[in-house]
C-alpha cells in the first residue's frame, strides 16, 4: 500500500495493519533463517511497509496529518483525506 492510502485509514485499522505486518516480519525471519525463504526481498518490502505504519501513527501523534475517525463513513472519509491533502 502506499502512505496516502494508510492516511485515509483510521487509528485502528493502521494499527491493525502494522500489527500483521510485524507477525509477517517474524515469520519471514524464521523463513530466512532455515533456508526456507523463496524471496529475501519480501523481508525489505515487509520492513519498510512497517516504517511506513510507524511513521503515518507518530504524525497523527504530533498532529501533522489527522487520521479518519472509526465513526466516519467512506464518503466522508474521503472527503477527509482530500482535507489532509490540502493543508
Amino acid at each position: 500500500m502506499k502512505v496516502n492510502e494508510y492516511r485515509s485509514m483510521s487509528v485502528g485499522e493502521v494499527s491493525q495493519h502494522l500489527t500483521e505486518r510485524q507477525e509477517e516480519l517474524s515469520n519471514l525471519r524464521f523463513q530466512l533463517v532455515t533456508k526456507q525463504l523463496a524471496s529475501p526481498i519480501s523481508v525489505r518490502r515487509v520492513r519498510r511497509e512497517i516504517a511506513q505504519l510507524r511513521t503515518v501513527l507518530r504524525e497523527h501523534a504530533l498532529g501533522l496529518h489527522a487520521l479518519v475517525s472509526p465513526q466516519a463513513t467512506e464518503g466522508e472519509s474521503s472527503d477527509r483525506a482530500q482535507d489532509v491533502k490540502e493543508t
